[in-house]
């Protein structure tokens, strides 16, 4: 593990240690957790308040997270942080596991967001046995070039465009894990995944707002693990489901790992396409 992650772990016991709930809690909120501010009213006025996703310390902070990976020196990484321990995310593994078994144990996900192969890499010992094993990650050109670089396998490749890792992957799963309330324009994202046709869908680590609009904020990452501040979608939970209406069919929505915000949650889904329009197709 990180040691910008034991700091934040061991100054939180400190702070339950010394200091009452009242004071301690809203101390750790402040400086050692991920924090989703304001209501700006439109991405641009959340990315003028922001520093954005291009900022080179977190490419590099993620790199180095992902080489820990690889060299046996961690078990995961998510979100640039490495961890110790294995933490298989039981949800998204069952999902992928029905669709290889559908397919005849052939697995192939493209991946949306999916940074150096942070999920593929969380979650690939509970993948074994798989006639077929294909994972193809969509991202921004620098991560895509670092992946291509030092990450890439016969089993995991990187994409600048998800036309091209259709092409490429002919996936049977699409799965948007905490990427959605992170790019410009989530809808028509997920309309491209939808006219796609593949069979399933999964999303994760989704925040949603119960509101009829999408709401903008600022997420802001605490220093203990790098400087940074994103512009970030609480989708509508009814637009959102909106696009799956006669298309796909709800199998399972899931609990989230991610602390929730208040009037705010984070959803976890997986849609399968409905029988209709597979026979259609």
């Amino acid at each position: 593990m990180s040691n910008s992650v034991n700091l934040s772990g061991n100054f939180r016991r400190i702070l339950r240690a010394w200091l009452p709930p009242l004071i301690s809690r809203p101390l750790a909120r402040r400086f050692l957790d991920v924090r989703y501010l304001g209501d700006y009213g439109s991405w641009a006025a959340a990315s003028r308040a922001s520093t954005g996703y291009d900022a080179p310390n977190i490419l590099a902070q993620v790199i180095a997270s992902a080489r820990s990976v690889r060299e046996g020196k961690a078990a995961f990484e998510r979100d640039g942080v490495a961890f110790e321990r294995p933490d298989y995310r039981w949800p998204l593994v069952a999902c992928l596991l029905r669709e290889a078994i559908k397919h005849e144990g052939s697995l192939r996900v493209l991946d949306f967001g999916g940074s150096l192969g942070s999920t593929y890499f969380q979650n690939r010992p509970m993948l074994n046995g798989m006639k077929e094993l294909r994972w193809g990650v969509v991202e921004q050109t620098a991560f895509v070039e670092a992946g291509r670089r030092e990450f890439a396998s016969d089993e995991l490749s990187f994409h600048a465009t998800i036309d091209e890792a259709l092409k490429v992957v002919a996936p049977n799963v699409v799965l948007f894990s905490g990427v959605l309330g992170w790019i410009e324009d989530p809808h028509a994202m997920l309309e491209r995944a939808v006219a796609a046709a593949v069979p399933a869908i999964v999303v994760d680590r989704t925040p949603l707002t119960p509101l009829d609009r999408d709401v903008a904020k600022v997420q802001r990452v605490p220093s203990s693990i790098y400087r940074a501040s994103y512009p970030c979608w609480f989708l509508s939970r009814e637009r959102f489901l909106a696009h799956f209406a006669g298309r796909y069919t709800l199998r399972s929505e899931f609990p989230q790992i991610d602390a929730p915000v208040p009037g705010s949650s984070f959803g976890g889904f997986y849609f399968e396409r409905s029988e209709s329009e597979s026979d259609a197709a």
